[in-house]
């Protein structure tokens, strides 16, 4: 359900992200079909993961952060490790 009020000057956050899911709707590359199948066998396993992202769309996004994470991880590896109590 989609609030019928629209307040301007949420309009550069929440405004944003309802535009978004607007333009998404129905647009997604994802089979909810499959994605159905999918949460059997998860349910069925022995050993479910904590966590599994679904679909190309997701995986792209976890893409892009971890190489996100891991420059930013190099960019600040003397000061992070300068922390440490000495050995």
């Amino acid at each position: 359900m989609i609030a019928p009020d629209v307040i301007a000057d949420y309009d550069a956050s929440s405004g944003e992200v309802r535009r978004k899911a607007t333009q998404m709707n129905h647009n997604q590359p994802g089979d909810p079909k499959k994605l159905a199948q999918a949460l059997v066998v998860l349910a069925d396993a022995p050993n479910p993961p904590l966590r599994l992202p679904l679909g190309t769309d997701t995986l792209a996004a976890i893409v892009r952060e971890n190489a996100y994470l891991e420059q930013e991880t190099q960019t600040r590896r003397a000061l992070s490790a300068s922390t440490d109590f000495p050995a």
